[in-house]
């Protein structure tokens, strides 16, 4: 057997040799390259030819630990940008009160049946009692049950059932419902700036029966639809002009615009309204515990939330001092969408009975349209929106479960109500004494030098005052603004990606540069067998040649 000379095989594995390098080999020095040029920090250890495999380890663990920690201060900054993008901050300068409308004043008196035309009391004693009612009598009764705080208490108390029909015509519920004593509509006025105005009292139905409405919008200019209702003994109010809810009001607006808005604080700058109440009226109404007046201030563009009213007592002064509260919104916030910036521009989100879009309306459809679902009807003081028929007297526990079902369920949370972009509200600082009777007087007096006399037994009547003025000139606004915005959150994240690995925006480039441009200019000047470029590469195949 012939033995093969070792010499032959080195022989041949020289002649097998490829006269270039490989592809692996390319780019462990086109690795190298990068490696050596790049800016990020740490990753010129991992290229660096000649050094140690534990060396390379090392940098390895050292560099996926401060790309851990960047990565994870990156996403608590974009989760924060994400889920917090505005923020509430105050505004630079105090906004005059002229800039804003006076709030809305509407005033409902506890006596609320003229007791020589309906007496609530003696009805009710009757119906407990089994006793003949007439049907004129039991017709108020159930119009007048509608309108009352505690009439579902009474009701269950005398053991009476809700009866009646389901459905009720608007024509019969405002020929019953306009019964107020005398003395309420005639013997009560208001003061605006100091001054008797005529027309300033609106004499409107809502959801506590007959009020006397300051300053707030007219219903066809609160509701989308609405029926004819002026006929039957209820005032419009002015229409508003030269204002608007989100940009207020214009610059050519007047003194005398609508809604009114005031031009100094205190008393003399503000709202009075002088009540007057007979002893026997508060005698036998359907609110017989409580006797004066509710009141409710609110928007003039919203209806009278009066889960928040207070009371006026009789024979006492109510001071009700003022401190608006109104949220803005700035000009980048606009573009957000309106779940990023937790509220609605008015013309973001339209309501099927409101024109203008405010949580308090989005809340109060909301109630109405559950009670819709239940009952199949509207409460009365939507005064027959469209064909939608008025919940009777007969409904009152349907109404009752739906607003129960409305507030345990959560009902408010379904319809997402986020307060809109720019919303005003009013706090206040309520205070009270006895009301002089010597005032009242003078004020009398001071009518009768304008015709305009009280024709009353000022021995047999209760007085209540109330004063709704503005505390102070100015009002210092919120507004909001972006927490993050664009710019902000990428100079987070640069800041961090440079603080932590020098990475930026010219670490990208030139990563492109190394993938792309670079890459293809090797080829056409060293060949595609040399693609990395390198010059030790290239020394090394061409001393094998």
């Amino acid at each position: 057997m012939q033995n093969e000379n070792p010499r032959n095989k080195d022989d041949l594995k020289g002649v097998n040799k490829p006269n270039h390098p490989t592809w692996k080999e390319n780019l462990d020095f086109y690795f190298s390259q990068y490696c050596g040029a790049t800016s990020i920090h740490g990753v010129q250890y991992l290229g660096e030819r000649g050094r140690s495999i534990v060396e390379k380890l090392v940098w390895i663990v050292i560099i996926t630990i401060v790309w851990c920690i960047c990565i994870y201060l990156i996403t608590q900054t974009y989760n924060k940008w994400a889920t917090s993008p505005v923020i509430v901050t105050f505004a630079t300068t105090e906004t005059p009160i002229s800039k804003i409308p006076f709030p809305a004043v509407t005033i409902s008196p506890e006596a609320n049946a003229n007791p020589e035309v309906f007496n609530y009391t003696d009805v009710l004693i009757r119906k407990v009692f089994d006793l003949n009612v007439t049907d004129e009598e039991e017709q108020y009764f159930q119009i007048l049950s509608l309108m009352c705080d505690g009439s579902s208490f009474l009701l269950d108390e005398g053991g009476i059932e809700a009866t009646g029909n389901l459905t009720i015509q608007l024509e019969d519920l405002l020929s019953k419902a306009d019964i107020v004593p005398d003395t309420f509509v005639d013997g009560s006025f208001g003061m605006w700036h100091g001054k008797v105005t005529e027309e300033l009292l609106i004499k409107t139905l809502g959801s506590a029966g007959l009020s006397l409405v300051f300053n707030s919008l007219d219903y066809t200019e609160i509701f989308n639809e609405f029926d004819d209702i002026y006929s039957h003994g209820l005032e419009a109010a002015p229409k508003r002009n030269s204002w608007s809810l989100d940009e207020g009001y214009s610059e050519e607006a007047g003194r005398d615009t609508f809604p009114r808005r005031a031009f100094s604080s205190g008393m003399n700058g503000g709202f009075m309204f002088v009540g007057a109440t007979l002893e026997d009226d508060s005698k036998y109404s359907c609110n017989a515990p409580f006797s004066g007046y509710k009141v409710a201030l609110h928007h003039p563009c919203e209806l009278p939330d009066w889960d928040k009213h207070f009371r006026l007592p009789l024979d006492q002064a109510v001071l009700v001092a003022i401190k608006p509260r109104m949220i803005t919104i700035s000009e980048t916030l606009k573009s957000y969408k309106p779940e990023d910036r937790k509220c609605y521009l008015n013309d973001e989100r339209k309501l099927r009975f409101f024109k203008s879009y405010t949580q308090q309306n989005c809340l109060q459809e909301c109630l109405l349209n559950t009670i819709f679902n239940v009952c199949n009807c509207l409460p009365f003081y939507m005064l027959g929106y469209g064909d939608i028929p008025i919940c009777g007297p007969g409904s009152l526990p349907c109404i009752n479960n739906a607003t129960e079902q409305y507030t345990s369920n959560g009902e408010h949370q379904k319809c997402s109500c986020l307060p809109s972009c720019t919303s005003l509200e009013y706090d206040v600082e309520i205070s009270q004494t006895d009301c002089d009777l010597n005032l009242v007087l003078s004020l009398n007096q001071k009518l009768k030098q304008k015709n305009l006399s009280l024709d009353i037994d000022f021995t047999s009547i209760h007085f209540s005052l109330l004063t709704v003025y503005y505390k102070e000139m100015q009002f210092l606004t919120s507004e909001r603004n972006e927490l993050y915005g664009y710019v902000d959150f990428f100079s987070s994240t640069g800041g961090l990606l440079g603080l932590f690995i020098g990475f930026s925006a010219t670490s990208v480039i030139e990563i492109l540069y190394f993938l792309t441009l670079r890459l293809r200019c090797n080829i056409r000047i060293y060949g595609k067998r040399f693609w990395s470029g390198s010059p030790e590469l290239i020394n090394n195949y061409s001393n094998a040649k």
